[in-house]
């Protein structure tokens, strides 16, 4: 007669029995009941290997045919959990390495995209937290990205109020990270999801387009059509970073791009879905709206530098498609936009065209019919939306336009843009923190400096407001993290921040210059009290100083 044996409690399998023809009650590890369990003849109606353990021991009872999936699926559980943060990791490399796409393995004449992207993580994952904002390359632990990387700057992927909608949606329990800090630009690793881009920098300048003269003998004395630039270029090179709005339009101009790519890449019919790669940026004179075009043109040629061989910046002066000849501005437009299809004919090429003051070539008809303008304007106008239409096939292009004067635009024009984005004048927010990148800069190069202290770190808009007494007169309340220079100097850029109210980002990046052009007998460096006592007397006696 057989006899049971239960094994559950010793501490190894008696010497001549086997554990592939052994009827015996086994404790094996349930993992949904979170229990051990006793099962008859498992060994024998399975293929299954079964580790044999005391109960109660550290060591658990197995299935090695199940482990992996089960600790894959509590893996699984375990992500879902984390709250994750996108963060864009765009990763600048020397010129002079030949970075290749699709190799695995790296030598010492080229380096893989790849294999650089696996370091890069490699390297963030053995960090802590992830500090957004520019990484201090000397820093860097890897030998091998010192060695390549000029430039890794870090940010996140959408704005903070997007992950917080994010995060408030969902029925996660774990702490936002964004709320861990008061500047929000730390964050854990392990919440930290990495979008990598590796770009190289071409130092080629601008390059100029001249249209053909209409006869072979007439030296062509018209300015040129465009300017050009291959992207990324070490001319527009951090400009996005130093480019402040109230209203996100950079994440909007991000989330564009991105969309009608996805839209091109799953071939999505324009005659159903329809968008034009048209945007018209307006506002008042001095705003930023070529300096975004332009940024935002860099920024494509930074995210999408392993996708397309070639990518343009096209610059198009609008007054210059007027020509002198009647009736030849039409013409002209239709010569232009058929090179601009030569370039765009090349599928591993992306072309940003930026068209400045498009109410130049886009005025509204029923304004010129009503004033008896020239018939040629009107000409200018149909042949423009003839070739925006004509360029809705390319998914490889955008088209930025900009304008001071909406209201003169042709509504036909304006019905085109996907997106048409007012950028206002800076609020005080705004204000404050160009002023500060401003006086930092000056600071850094040691163009001012500061006789109390060996350097005086200015408070940002959110340290000295929080900091503020609102009930009296502004004074700062003294605390135990700021000094006094810290505290005057902080103060000072604040009320000029305040009366600075109607400068654009123009006037408040000229104001530091025209305050050292009145300073200069001083000497330079200069002290930081003097430098900022001036601005106070520009802004408040002589404001046309710096809106002229």
């Amino acid at each position: 007669m057989k006899q049971d044996i239960n094994y559950g409690r010793l501490n190894s399998i008696p010497e001549g029995i086997s554990k592939r023809n052994t009827k015996a009650t086994t404790p094996v590890y349930d993992y949904d009941s979170n229990k051990y369990r006793r099962t008859e003849n498992i060994i024998e109606e399975s293929n299954k290997e079964i580790n044999y353990y005391p109960i109660g021991s550290q060591l658990r009872a197995k299935e090695l045919g199940n482990i992996n999936k089960i600790e894959h699926k509590n893996k699984e559980k375990r992500q879902k959990s984390i709250y994750k943060v996108p963060i864009s990791v765009e990763v600048c490399i020397r010129s002079d390495i030949n970075l290749i796409q699709n190799e695995d393995d790296s030598n010492e004449s080229q380096l893989s995209r790849k294999y650089l992207i696996q370091r890069i993580k490699k390297y963030f994952s053995l960090q802590a937290n992830v500090e957004l904002g520019k990484v201090n390359i000397y820093q860097i632990g890897d030998s091998l990205l010192r060695k390549v990387c000029t430039d890794i700057n870090l940010s996140l992927n959408y704005p903070i109020q997007s992950l917080e909608e994010k995060y408030n949606n969902s029925n996660n329990k774990q702490p936002n990270p964004l709320n861990q800090k008061e500047d929000n630009d730390n964050i854990p690793i392990y919440q930290a999801e990495f979008n990598i881009y590796i770009y190289q920098l071409h130092e080629k300048s601008e390059e100029e387009y001249y249209m053909e003269s209409n006869t072979s003998d007439e030296k062509n004395t018209d300015p040129p059509i465009w300017k050009y630039w291959s992207l990324p270029n070490i001319e527009f090179h951090g400009l996005w970073d130093v480019l402040h709005y109230d209203n996100n339009l950079k994440q909007q101009l991000l989330d564009y791009t991105s969309t009608s790519l996805i839209l091109s890449d799953c071939q999505i019919d324009f005659n159903v879905i329809n968008w034009n790669h048209l945007i018209l940026l307006y506002g008042s004179p001095g705003t930023g709206k070529t300096s975004i075009s332009r940024a935002i043109s860099q920024k494509i040629g930074m995210r999408y530098f392993h996708r397309y061989k070639n990518i343009y910046l096209l610059e198009i002066s609008a007054h210059s498609l007027f020509s002198k000849w009647f009736s030849e501005s039409g013409k002209t437009v239709v010569k232009l936009f058929s090179k601009i299809k030569g370039l765009l004919e090349e599928p591993d090429s992306f072309v940003n065209i930026v068209i400045d003051e498009i109410e130049s070539i886009s005025t509204a008809r029923k304004q010129s019919l009503g004033r008896n303008e020239p018939s040629d304007s009107i000409r200018v106008v149909n042949a423009l939306l003839t070739q925006i239409d004509a360029l809705k096939k390319y998914s490889n292009t955008l088209i930025m336009t900009t304008t001071n004067i909406p209201d003169s635009i042709d509504e036909a024009f304006l019905d085109r843009a996907d997106l048409k984005l007012h950028i206002p004048l800076p609020s005080i927010y705004t204000r404050y923190t160009i002023l500060l990148e401003c006086i930092e800069e000056l600071i850094f190069k040691k163009v001012v400096y500061s006789k109390n202290s060996d350097y005086v770190k200015i408070l940002s808009f959110k340290e000295i407001t929080k900091y503020s007494n609102h009930t009296g007169n502004n004074q700062i309340e003294h605390t135990n993290n700021y000094d006094q220079p810290q505290i005057n100097v902080s103060k000072s850029l604040l009320y000029i921040s305040k009366v600075s109210e109607g400068f654009s980002g123009r006037n408040l990046r000229k104001l530091p210059f025209v305050s050292l052009l009145s300073s200069y007998h001083h000497g330079v460096p200069l002290d930081i009290q003097v430098f900022l006592e001036k601005m106070k007397y520009i802004v408040d006696e002589k404001p046309e100083m710096v809106k002229s």
